[in-house]
């Protein structure tokens, strides 16, 4: 029970909690990950996690 307890917590935060663009990219605090699953074009050329140091949301829409 505590495993599926944690298990929801992790997939709240990771499908909820953080910016993300379709599916290809999401921002985790300070690092992201990228990979090419919904846009036709490739955001990045690899799909390495990397450092983010800032980044500023304009809008979010629902």
């Amino acid at each position: 029970m505590v495993i599926l307890a944690l298990l929801t917590i992790v997939l709240y935060f990771l499908l909820r909690a953080c910016p993300r663009f379709g599916d290809d990219l999401a921002l985790f605090g300070d690092f992201g990950n990228c990979y090419n699953y919904d846009y036709e074009k490739k955001i990045r050329e690899n799909d390495d996690d990397f450092y983010v140091e800032e980044y500023e949301v304009f809008q979010i829409l629902n």
